[in-house]
């Protein structure tokens, strides 16, 4: 499936109306309709499985920060054990903010937030594409007198 920068591209084509033959146009629509469909799918899934091993990796993160972790689940993981003081909870936020794996995990969830929110417009634009042609329609009955 594409990347957000693919999506944009192809949009940036898909978009266009041809005005000399409405009627293909009319067609179009459906197709477009579909195809981005399924990116809107694609995407939706990708975020549910990202925000799932966040909150996954979250529960593990605060495990080891409590030094709850046992020696067999450090070895599997390549971690040491956590040197520090049980941190409260405001520290366990300010240890979560700072740590690497759950900032990449953050990472991909908000690109993923970000291309279904792109997709989601295109479904919005895509919607309003038979009211655009239809404009376009009328302003040319008008352009030739009718």
């Amino acid at each position: 499936m594409p990347t957000l920068e693919e999506v944009k591209t192809q949009w940036s084509v898909d978009s266009t109306i041809d005005n000399t033959k409405f009627e293909n146009e009319v067609v179009r629509t459906a197709l477009l309709h579909s195809k981005y469909l399924d990116y809107l799918i694609f995407f939706r899934a990708k975020r549910a499985a990202a925000l799932k091993k966040l909150n996954l990796m979250k529960n593990v993160k605060r495990r080891f920060y409590r030094g709850e972790m046992t020696l067999t689940e450090l070895k599997e993981r390549q971690w040491d054990q956590w040197q520090g003081l049980k941190p409260s909870i405001s520290e366990l936020n300010l240890l979560f903010e700072q740590d690497t794996d759950l900032n990449e995990l953050e990472e991909t969830l908000e690109y993923y937030n970000t291309a279904l929110a792109a997709v989601e417009y295109i479904m919005k634009a895509i919607g309003s594409r038979s009211y655009e042609i239809r404009t376009m329609v009328d302003w040319a009955k008008f352009q030739a007198g009718g």
